[in-house]
């Protein structure tokens, strides 16, 4: 007898009608909650999101640092490079195998304030950014007073030596927030 403690509450004897009687009582229950929601906690649902929610409404990269090994893959010849296994045959051959670079993502909240996050791309490791670099490459090999940025309007490009790519992912960020001057 899997309801033996809905005998003692009802004096109904057979089971199947104390399962019967539980049911009832469960859909009348949810019946009267959906019909008297609980009132909202804060405002209504179609307030503003609250300033400190973290929500991001949108995002845009504004600043590309890129070693000059970057500036070499945007020659014609690098155009050979047709997907991730590709690009990494091509780094391969030219000993480019540990090449990183590092774009800044700031990402805009409904009350106007902005974070922003650097983040280190490491292409033969990581072929989900296949398409950026190669964005990056297009914007890079574009001549001077042409289209600049095509793929990233908003950014500034710097040059960042190979040495502070090469170390640990904490003191490349601290090095690019040094150099921005601690701004966010």
């Amino acid at each position: 007898m899997a309801f033996r403690w809905l005998r003692r509450l009802s004096p109904v004897r057979d089971e199947s009608i104390g399962v019967a009687i539980l049911l009832v009582l469960v859909s009348a229950g949810l019946v009267w909650v959906s019909l008297h929601p609980a009132p909202p906690t804060q405002g209504d649902e179609y307030d503003e999101v609250p300033a400190n929610s973290g929500t991001i409404v949108r995002s845009e990269v504004i600043h590309l640092w890129l070693p000059e090994s970057i500036r070499e893959l945007a020659s014609p010849q690098s155009s050979v490079v047709r997907d991730p296994s590709d690009l990494r045959r091509y780094l391969e051959r030219r000993n480019l195998q540990d090449l990183r670079y590092a774009v800044t993502i700031r990402g805009h909240q409904p009350n106007g304030d902005y974070y922003d996050i650097h983040f280190i791309r490491h292409p033969c490791e990581s072929p989900v950014h296949f398409q950026e670099l190669l964005n990056i490459l297009a914007d890079v090999s574009r001549a001077p007073g042409h289209e600049k940025a095509a793929n990233f309007p908003g950014a500034s490009t710097h040059d960042i030596s190979e040495a502070v790519l090469s170390r640990e992912p904490s003191e490349i960020i601290a090095e690019l927030d040094r150099i921005r001057g601690g701004r966010r």
